[in-house]
This record gives C-alpha cells, sequence and structure tokens, in this order.
C-alpha cells in the first residue's frame, strides 16, 4: 500500500458511470479528494465527490485551459474521464490530450478507434477471424439483405436509436430517415453477456456478467464462467493491442457460438459492480498509471449475483 495520497479528477461525474466511479475511489485508501466535473450541477454526483466544478463541453475552445487550471489548482495526479463524447472527441483529436497523457486513464487507441465505429468493429472482427454478424452501412443498402436485423447508430452509443427491423417496409423507412446508420444481423439468442477485459503489460483478466437492463441500466446480473468466451476476450485483447479496460456485449447463437457485437472502449455502467466481485479494472488502472504494485489482481472471482439500488439527495 503506497505511503502518498493521491487527487483523481473525474470528467462527467454526473452520469451512471461517473459516479460509480466517484464510490469506487472514495473506498480506496490512497485516494486523497475525487474532484469531479460536469456541464451542470443539477445531478447526485456532486454529493459523491468532495469538489464539484462546473466545465464547458469538450468541444469549446475554453476547454482544455478550464481543465489544465483545474489540474494545476487541485494538484489533480490522476484524470478520468467517465464521459463518452469527451473520449470520442480525445480520440478524433488525439493531439489534444497529449500534454495529459500521463495523467489521463484511457483504452489504447486501436481500442477507441474500432469500438467507437460500429462498422469498423465489425470489419476488425471480420480481419481478425472472430464470428461477427454480418453488418452493411444502412445508406449503401439498395435492398433488405436480411430478413431480421438491426438498425443502428454507427458512432452512437447505448440502447437509444437502436430499432428491430424485419420487413422491407420498415427498412426502407429507416433507410430514408437515419443517415449514418448500419444495418446488422439479428443473433438469435437466449443469452446476452456483457464482458470486461482488463489489460496492463503483462496480465489480461476477463469477467463474463449475464445481466438483464432496466430502464437501460443494468439491474441485475450475475457472473458466468465459459472458457470459449474467455478464451476469444484474451485474442481480442492482444489484438487489439489493448492498455486499458473495455467493455465488450456479445450474443450467443443457437449453434452455442459466442458472437461480438459491439465493443466499447471505456469504463462502463457495470464498473462499480465489478469491483465490488473483486474485479478491480478502475482501481488496477489506477495502479498501473501510478507504477504501484497490485495486491488483488490474482484473486479469483467468485459467482456471485448482484442488483441495482438507488440512493436519494436532499438539500
Amino acid at each position: 500500500m503506497p505511503n502518498l495520497k493521491y487527487n483523481v479528477l473525474v470528467t462527467g461525474c454526473g452520469g451512471d458511470i461517473g459516479q460509480s466511479i466517484a464510490k469506487i475511489l472514495n473506498s480506496i485508501k490512497y485516494i486523497h479528494k475525487v474532484i469531479g466535473t460536469d456541464l451542470h450541477e443539477d445531478h447526485a454526483g456532486k454529493f459523491l465527490v468532495d469538489k464539484h466544478l462546473i466545465v464547458p463541453r469538450v468541444d469549446a475552445q475554453n476547454y482544455f485551459a478550464t481543465i489544465g487550471e483545474i489540474i494545476r489548482l487541485n494538484k489533480i495526479d490522476i484524470w478520468i474521464s467517465a464521459s463518452e463524447p469527451e473520449i470520442r472527441y480525445f480520440t478524433d483529436n488525439e493531439k489534444s490530450i497529449k500534454k495529459y497523457k500521463s495523467k489521463l486513464i484511457i483504452a489504447s487507441r486501436l481500442s477507441r478507434i474500432v469500438g467507437f465505429d460500429k462498422f469498423k468493429t465489425f470489419e476488425f472482427l471480420k480481419d481478425n477471424n472472430f464470428p461477427f454478424p454480418k453488418t452493411f452501412l444502412l445508406e449503401r443498402n439498395s435492398k433488405m439483405a436480411l430478413k431480421k436485423s438491426i438498425i443502428k447508430s454507427r458512432n452512437g452509443s447505448g440502447s437509444k436509436d437502436i430499432f428491430i427491423c424485419n420487413q422491407e417496409s420498415d427498412f426502407n423507412y429507416y433507410k430514408k430517415k437515419y443517415k449514418n446508420f448500419i444495418c446488422q444481423e439479428f443473433i438469435e439468442s437466449t443469452k446476452e453477456i456483457t464482458c470486461c477485459i482488463y489489460k496492463n503489460n503483462s496480465v489480461i483478466k476477463t469477467i463474463l456478467i449475464d445481466r438483464k437492463l432496466t430502464s437501460g441500466y443494468t439491474g441485475y446480473g450475475r457472473v458466468v464462467h465459459d472458457k470459449k468466451i474467455e478464451s476469444y476476450l484474451n485474442l481480442l485483447a492482444k489484438r487489439i493491442k489493448l492498455k486499458g479496460s473495455i467493455n465488450i456485449q456479445l450474443r450467443v447463437d443457437k449453434d452455442g457460438v459466442p458472437v461480438i457485437f459491439e465493443i466499447n472502449p471505456r469504463f462502463s455502467s457495470t464498473v462499480l459492480f465489478r469491483h465490488l466481485c473483486g474485479f478491480k479494472d478502475l482501481q488496477w488502472s489506477l495502479e498501473d498509471k501510478l507504477k504501484i504494485k497490485s495486491t488483488s489482481m490474482n484473486k479469483k472471482i467468485p459467482l456471485v449475483s448482484f442488483y441495482k439500488g438507488y440512493s436519494e439527495y436532499v438539500v
């Protein structure tokens, strides 16, 4: 355990991921202060940090000047972005974060380039001989090529703007209305697994969670073991040159083949669940960045179940 105390900046602390990250940081003894930022203060995340500050959007001209001043004044040692728009911006404008690379915890670049573009995800899986769902650019498809498909944004995230399409009239409607969307094969399955891969220079760790969504969030989940999926994930980490933590969505098809359909190159909404189960990828990322030897990476993850609760704050 280190003798020093560290200050951590969490940008996007108002969302569910940001709040989960703040809760984890508050449980780690060598974290001194947690500074949180967001675009506004109308969220519960401000109650989980030692100081909350409002910042402009990441694409605003004064964003990095504002962040730089926060880092300087608060003696920030580590910066964790819980905001997907921020991480996407960093990926598209890599030079913008050059001076912060020593502080910023972020998944390695190839995983972000592949993961943030769902068509590139399909191409990567196909090129590297992983099972993949057939995927087309919606605007380039003149006719419905699949009997049943998922229509979704090529660059979007979450469950918003995702449609199931099983007839030609619907396909034509979506094609006309939505630009830069993809048409992806619907994988018939009773099992959808969310997985996390963490990799540093020498170790790959994975966890598999069979979950149920409640209002777009993970309301319930259970840890499962599957050697075939774990083997795929280990190979994926190597092929995508991973360093850091990413989230993988897959479905097991009718033949028992795990088919990856999404790569999310960031901490996910199950980060706190994972931490409580013993899969401490946020803490491992901190310790890797701070060059602190981890004492928890060799522990076996138990087959546990977990449930999402809620808290209220009145001021």
